[in-house]
């Protein structure tokens, strides 16, 4: 962990909530555009991070600098995540809300990282596919192909070893090929 990084986190540790916005402020855009890749909703992605940075604040102190923070703060979106998943009332994730939305739509919300995303024709294709992935799946690709981390960082995350990342990767990349040429058949809705 970086001195800088350090200092905020003991300050935030103590009570300082202006130490923990400036040791979140340069993850929350990158945090906003993860929580969007799982959900396809940008409510529930404001939602998501909302939770998961109170989640962070209140326990700062249970921070023991063993990862970096934004691995730390990410574990915490996932499993924010994964406690809205199992929620009766979350849409089903088969087909989420605002996932027919245009891009142009989202993009106000995200400015340049959808503006990023967009870059080529076939993103709105692509993520469309990524969203009939069973959440597991769609975990390893939203943070290994869409947000470049380690597979190191991954297990991490997800709590999982190095290799059953590999491997759930290998399978979520070979059912999204299946989708996306549409050999597999999505599920009834």
């Amino acid at each position: 962990m970086r001195a800088r990084e350090r200092e905020l986190t003991c300050a935030a540790a103590a009570g300082d909530p202006l130490a923990f916005e400036e040791l979140l402020s340069p993850y929350m855009q990158r945090a906003y555009a993860y929580a969007l890749r799982y959900t396809g909703d940008p409510t529930l992605a404001e939602d998501v991070c909302q939770e998961a940075f109170l989640k962070a604040f209140r326990g700062i102190g249970g921070f023991a600098g063993n990862s970096a923070f934004s691995t730390w703060l990410f574990r915490i979106i996932y499993t924010t995540f994964v406690d809205h998943t199992r929620r009766p009332k979350l849409v089903s994730m088969e087909h989420p809300e605002g996932a027919d939305e245009p891009l142009e739509t989202q993009a106000m919300a995200l400015d340049r990282f959808l503006g990023e995303l967009r870059q080529q024709e076939r993103d709105e294709w692509l993520l469309a596919g990524v969203f009939q992935l069973p959440p597991d799946l769609r975990t390893v690709v939203v943070l290994r192909d869409l947000q470049g981390l380690s597979y190191e960082e991954i297990a991490a995350i997800t709590g999982e070893l190095e290799g059953t990342v590999k491997s759930r990767l290998s399978r979520a990349r070979e059912r999204l090929r299946r989708i996306l040429t549409g050999s597999l058949q999505t599920a009834p809705r």
